[in-house]
């Protein structure tokens, strides 16, 4: 039984292929800490030749000092440019060392980088420790054991490989990450940094939309795999068909949520920057009357999250609605992406406050508007969704009618119902 299960999960393209995005994943991180490690060896290297080298040429340099003859000028002049270099090279490799140093993360092994083998300070990174080890240690134990006496279908052991791999590298970096904020250093900007937002958290807000970034940048991936799945029998020329669009839908949801999580951290980052003061109330839909365009872009936004239930009501059974995956999916970036686009909102709206206008003013138009709003999209989903079932309905006797009245595809007719 143990040998049949497991030919069959190595029989399934999918199963192999997540597998393998594990090995790859596992190969990359191992070889960065590698070369992490090599790196800090090879300055330290390097710093020694070049003391040596220094010495010497300065050595050389105080023997120059004995002849004063026109000839011996530019032997001087020249061992004072390599002098002048080699104290340069020195000192940089001097500073990059004590950035090394500085870095607590630096002084761990390979065994402590890859497992995480060291204290964590504060609550914050003993719960980010804790799910560091559960995705680890206990979630392969469990594919494995589900895989021995409970098989599931080839695609859940999938996404269960798919979502154990983002979780251990998502949460280890975190960890790395943690530690190196409890020593007062920041992040170094870089382009993965920006786009991604790897930045220390400047509030609780920043941090809950750096995770939900993360979260639906991991619905999308599993999005991707759907898409790539589906295709590939297309592509080899097996089966015919069209082009995945219900994958493909969710990838471009999945993509807008992260965006719109992204942009709402960013600009918690940038208030906290420009020392803005963090208003205690927050507003429903905010809504001034003299706001920049930006605003009323955001708003057009807003409203595209709210009115993203219509979506699953009108088609989801079509495209989204395949297992308890999507639907759990798509109910997490609904929630995330309004709730982002809201803060977002909030956030742009403490900006342009017009000073003619009070906070409190501001503040009862804002729920008044959002109330109304809500309203209106309850009454048009409730509206939608009765037209919708009242055409099926008739589509449904349309059919049962041409059927009574042409027979059974046999030839017989169709007996009555009892």
């Amino acid at each position: 039984m143990l040998n049949k299960n497991l030919l069959t999960l190595w029989q399934d393209a999918r199963f192999v292929t997540s597998a393998a995005v594990t090995m790859v994943g596992t190969l990359a991180t191992l070889r960065k800490n590698v070369s992490d490690l090599a790196e800090r060896k090879t300055l330290r290297s390097k710093k020694e030749k070049e003391q040596a080298l220094l010495a010497h040429l300065v050595d050389l340099r105080r023997k120059l000092d004995g002849f004063e003859s026109d000839p011996y000028a530019a032997v001087r002049r020249q061992a004072d440019s390599e002098v002048n270099e080699s104290s340069q090279r020195l000192s940089s490799l001097i500073t990059k060392e004590l950035e090394l140093s500085s870095d607590p993360n630096s002084k761990l092994s390979l065994a402590q980088r890859l497992f995480l083998l060291f204290r964590p300070v504060g609550l914050r990174a003993e719960i980010i420790h804790s799910f560091a080890y559960f995705f680890m240690f206990v979630m392969p134990l469990l594919i494995l054991v589900l895989a021995v006496w409970s098989p599931l279908q080839p695609d859940t052991y999938a996404d269960l490989i798919v979502l154990t791999t983002f979780a251990v590298l998502g949460f280890r970096a975190w960890a790395l990450a943690e530690r190196r904020w409890a020593a007062g250093l920041e992040t170094k900007p870089r382009a993965v940094t920006t786009l991604f937002l790897l930045n220390k958290p400047v509030n609780n807000g920043m941090r809950v939309a750096q995770i939900s970034l993360w979260i639906n940048l991991l619905c999308a991936v599993e999005s991707l795999e759907d898409i790539f799945f589906q295709l590939a029998p297309i592509i080899r020329g097996h089966t015919s068909g069209y082009w995945p669009f219900g994958p493909t839908a969710l990838f471009a949801i999945f993509l807008w949520g992260a965006t719109v999580c992204r942009a709402w951290g960013a600009a918690e980052l940038s208030r906290q920057c420009q020392n803005q003061v963090q208003h205690s109330w927050t507003m429903l839909f905010p809504w001034q009357r003299k706001a920049p365009h930006q605003v009323w872009l955001l708003r057009i936004v807003y409203l595209t999250a709210l009115l993203f239930p219509l979506l699953l009501l009108l088609k989801g059974d079509q495209l989204f609605f395949h297992d308890h995956l999507d639907r759990i999916e798509l109910a997490f970036v609904w929630i995330a992406s309004s709730v982002a686009a809201n803060r977002w909102l909030n956030v742009l709206s403490f900006q342009s406050v017009p000073e003619c206008e009070a906070p409190s003013t501001i503040s009862v138009r804002s729920w008044v508007y959002g109330a109304l709003c809500i309203l209106c999209l309850v009454l048009l989903s409730v509206s939608l969704g009765m037209f919708s079932r009242a055409r099926i309905g008739h589509l449904g006797r349309n059919h049962n009618e041409v059927t009574r009245g042409h027979g059974s595809p046999s030839g017989l007719d169709t007996p009555p119902s009892l």
